[in-house]
């Protein structure tokens, strides 16, 4: 909105984007900051301070999360069945279904990524043009989830930004961390307004949210499971809700195709396991 000034007898008009929230009869504004996209390499240290920054808006906590006890020991046991049977109970999930995601996405990623994974940087050239592996997803596309990713890891966690956007490696489709969440998805960003999606989950409550912790990503992979679930395309069916989840709904996600092993194999894994009770898919 305008913002004037009398000088001198003129006027000077300053355009700003800006939003106000209300308390009593105080108004409060605040200036969003549009997300940067790295014109040269040789900016490199310029374009960190100008992207790690607070978000605009805080990541939506579980209601009454605290410290999460099932996930707090020893590593073999928080990567393990009692951590995926943990988050499935909470979310209401299948707890087959993420252990198949998870294997199909990363093949059992503990977090972070994968050396052989794409920079996340390169998602974009210096002129803030796709680069061709990208390109499937759309050039405005690909922008977002590089713009995306960047404020993604400007949340702040002890003082310290959660990730460096250029150190981050993603899949060929721009995925991110142990579950693959696609960073325009998980944070939309329009017109410097920045909204997290209904999966977004702060499943440890430290007032971040990080796709590259295996918690949260399985979280957050859960809670979007339940809320297509629950959804009028879906209607109660775990297959389609586990379809829509690939991005494209297609059947051979769940089923498999071919060689290629679906998420339903793995759930028969983790059920060979003796982790399901009730009749065998």
């Amino acid at each position: 909105m305008p913002i004037i000034n009398a000088l001198g007898g003129g006027l000077v008009i300053m355009v700003a984007c800006c939003f106000f929230s209300m308390s009593g009869n105080n108004r409060e504004i605040k200036i969003v900051r549009r997300p940067f996209i790295p014109q040269n390499p040789t900016e490199k240290k310029v374009i960190i301070q100008k992207i790690l920054e607070p978000l605009p808006v805080p990541v939506r906590p579980i209601a009454n999360r605290h410290e999460n006890k099932e996930i707090s020991g020893p590593a073999d046991e928080r990567y393990g069945p009692r951590m995926i049977k943990a988050i499935a109970a909470e979310f209401r999930v299948p707890a087959g279904a993420l252990y198949g995601i998870w294997k199909k996405e990363s093949n059992w990623l503990s977090g972070g990524w994968k050396p052989h994974w794409i920079p996340a940087h390169t998602l974009t050239d210096p002129q803030g043009t796709c680069r061709s592996h990208f390109r499937q997803n759309g050039e405005k596309k690909c922008r977002r989830h590089w713009q995306a990713l960047q404020a993604i890891c400007s949340q702040k966690r002890d003082g310290q930004p959660v990730c460096d956007p250029y150190r981050v490696r993603v899949s060929r489709a721009g995925a991110m961390g142990p579950t693959q969440h696609m960073p325009a998805v998980l944070l939309r960003c329009r017109n410097g307004h920045c909204r997290w999606a209904d999966h977004a989950v702060d499943y440890d409550g430290d007032g971040t949210f990080d796709p590259h912790r295996l918690p949260e990503a399985l979280a957050a992979t859960a809670r979007y499971l339940r809320i297509r679930y629950d959804g009028s395309t879906c209607r109660g069916d775990w297959g389609c809700a586990i379809n829509l989840y690939y991005g494209h709904g297609q059947e051979r996600y769940f089923y498999g195709h071919g060689r290629k092993k679906g998420v339903l194999h793995w759930w028969r894994d983790w059920c060979g396991q003796g982790n399901c009770t009730g009749k065998a898919l």
